[in-house]
């Protein structure tokens, strides 16, 4: 997986998380409570459409989530991703416009080889 398609799968997710936004009212519903952070149905959906998106272009990746942890989507890992989904999805969700997906992308047959696409802003009010 290169940059490109890496930044595409961000441009995805933030098409959905944009979408579900616009289109639902319990975007910012609670669904996990832990001492020191929140997973909300937002943070979900954005989970999802990474593994849509991975699973649409037959790309493996053991994936490492903020929210939901450790897995592997696919049978033969060509990387590893680590994920923050909805970065500020407090912020989201009281419509303070500052919120943010995060991918990097590390490979796994060499270990110093890596790529990022660092917060790509995800509020639906700025175009690309």
């Amino acid at each position: 997986m290169n940059l490109n398609t890496l930044c595409e799968i961000t441009q995805e997710i933030r098409k959905v998380v944009i979408e579900t936004m616009s289109n639902s009212d319990d975007y910012g519903e609670l669904v996990k409570v832990r001492p020191r952070d929140i997973t909300r149905k937002i943070d979900l959906v954005a989970e999802e459409a990474l593994d849509t998106a991975l699973e649409n272009r037959s790309i493996s990746a053991r994936i490492i989530s903020e929210e939901i942890g450790d897995r592997i989507v696919g049978r033969n890992p060509q990387c590893l991703l680590v994920f923050d989904p909805v970065d500020g999805s407090t912020n989201a969700t009281c419509g303070i416009p500052f919120f943010c997906t995060s991918l990097r992308r590390q490979q796994t047959s060499r270990g110093k080889q890596s790529n990022y696409c660092r917060k790509f802003p995800i509020d639906w009010r700025i175009s690309y």
